[in-house]
Order: C-alpha cells, then sequence, then structure tokens
C-alpha cells in the first residue's frame, strides 16, 4: 500500500472538520471539496475513501459526531497499513518498515506544523515490549495526533492521523478498549 503523507490541502480539510466539530453535513461538504467520496453513512457517522480516483480505494477517512456515550467527537484518516502483525507474535514482525514510514510522515507533517506539542511512545496494558510511536499537534482550530496502532492486531497494524477538536487533551491509545 501507497503511504499517504498529508500535504496542506488535506490538513487543511481536516482543520476544518475538526472546527466544524465533526458535524456529518458539514464533513460532507468539507470532504466533497476535498475530492472524498462518502461511501458509508449512518447516524453519527460517515466513511469518505480518501485514495485519489482509480487506486483500490484503501484508505479511509471516518468521522464521528459528537453522541451522548461519547466524550467529543472525532475523525481518524488511515495513512498507512500493515498487514503485519496477522497471526503472529510481536516479537515474529519485522518493525523497521512500520517504524520507517512513521518516521517519514511526522517529519512532514512537522514541516508543515511545525514542532509536536509532545511526542513519544505508548504501549497497551496487556502487552509488554511493544510499544507504539505516537506526535500530538495542538493547533488553534484542531488536536492532531499522529499514531502507530492497531485497530485489531489480527487484521494488522496501522499509522494514522485522528482529528479532534482544539483544546482536546489527547489520550493514547486514542479509543482505549
Amino acid at each position: 500500500m501507497k503511504t499517504i503523507v498529508p500535504d496542506e490541502a488535506m490538513l487543511d480539510a481536516l482543520r476544518a472538520l475538526a472546527h466544524a466539530e465533526h458535524g456529518i453535513e458539514a464533513a460532507k461538504e468539507i470532504c466533497s471539496a476535498a475530492g472524498w467520496t462518502l461511501v458509508d453513512e449512518e447516524p453519527g457517522f460517515a466513511r469518505f475513501q480518501v485514495d485519489p480516483p482509480g487506486s483500490r480505494g484503501e484508505r479511509h477517512l471516518v468521522t464521528v459526531s459528537r453522541r451522548p456515550d461519547d466524550p467529543w467527537p472525532f475523525a481518524f484518516v488511515t495513512l498507512h497499513y500493515f498487514e503485519e502483525g496477522r497471526d503472529e507474535e510481536p516479537e515474529d514482525i519485522d518493525r523497521a518498515p512500520f517504524d520507517r514510514v512513521y518516521r517519514r510522515v511526522a517529519r512532514r507533517l512537522t514541516e508543515l506544523l511545525g514542532r509536536p506539542y509532545r511526542a513519544g511512545e505508548y504501549q497497551y496494558p496487556d502487552v509488554d515490549d511493544w510499544h507504539y510511536h505516537y506526535s500530538w499537534w495542538r493547533l488553534e482550530e484542531a488536536s492532531l495526533a499522529l499514531v502507530q496502532d492497531e485497530f485489531d492486531i489480527q487484521f494488522g497494524m496501522d499509522i494514522s492521523l485522528w482529528v479532534l477538536p482544539a483544546g482536546i487533551d489527547v489520550t493514547l491509545p486514542v479509543l482505549g478498549e
């Protein structure tokens, strides 16, 4: 899978999405203007294909508006997906490509956004010696968090950019168990 490295246009759309508090109607307008295609919608949830036309359509932006049980609205865009991890023990996974892609995207975001507010590592409490990197930018109109993560280790690992309203303190993992 080719990596999506955010550019200024993508970041502008993500900032606008955060400023609109991830309202679904606003998200549809913002994402359509960015050239992203709506592929799934439910109350309070929308998923947009962010891959360029003619590609395999594997990368998506997911946005969730504020719901009674959620502390805040959020969105994320998967920038790269690694199938490594399926049915493998962490010590058997070659992390080098996963880390290289993360560093490349983090460098580019730093060029565009400045130094991150925070950067470091985190891990899940039930897995020893397996860490993930993150970088978090606090902007006037949004909080952005670039993270290495796993939605479900059975299906692989990802590098995603999370989009949260301004002033939100990012806690990792962004969506806990």
